[in-house]
């Protein structure tokens, strides 16, 4: 049986799950969802205390811009017919209120490896194990607050993250998206 403590955690844990169908509003606030991302990107662990996570916060007109783009380069990419499928799930996630990205910066990797020459070809790992328990804490204390998330991997441009340089560092590598907004049905979109 686990205890008073670690039982909040569990059922934080459990709560936690994939929500699709979400419109365009928060239960919180945008300043809130942003506390709890630098929070999360602040105290989370990382190998050797690297710190090389990032996480850009789009919310609004942001968000449904990154969305719009990508929609657009989907459509250019893929044959008609597997457009023809993916776009309602897009299109869902536009209607979300906010993303969150995460990236990676390698040259801070890189320069940690350079100082401890023993473990440098495991840092990227290691980094890569670190940011997925900062998307993790993100997503859970996103749900604890009552918002509705999806990890989601199109993996966009990261130039279209434009005017957010400085949270993803110079040498960043994406990672997944979370998407977030009110839960509005059990259903797909």
């Amino acid at each position: 049986m686990a205890s008073e403590k670690s039982e909040a955690l569990f059922t934080a844990v459990e709560t936690r799950r994939s929500i699709y169908g979400i419109s365009g509003e928060l239960s919180i606030s945008d300043k809130r969802v942003r506390e709890i991302v630098e929070r999360a990107v602040k105290h989370g662990p990382s190998p050797f205390n690297v710190q090389a996570s990032r996480a850009v916060v789009l919310l609004g007109a942001e968000h449904h811009k990154l969305w719009d783009m990508g929609d657009a380069i989907l459509k250019g990419m893929l044959p008609p017919e597997i457009y023809e499928r993916l776009a309602p799930r897009t299109a869902g996630f536009r209607r979300g209120h906010g993303t969150i990205a995460f990236f990676e910066d390698k040259q801070e990797l890189k320069e940690m490896g350079e100082k401890n020459p023993a473990v440098a070809g495991m840092m990227d790992q290691w980094s890569e194990h670190a940011n997925g328990m900062l998307q993790f804490v993100v997503w859970t204390a996103l749900s604890l607050e009552g918002v509705g998330c999806s990890m989601q991997h199109y993996n966009f441009d990261p130039t279209f993250y434009g005017g957010h340089e400085e949270d993803m560092g110079t040498s960043r590598e994406l990672g997944p998206e979370i998407t977030a907004g009110v839960w509005r049905t059990e259903t797909w979109f």
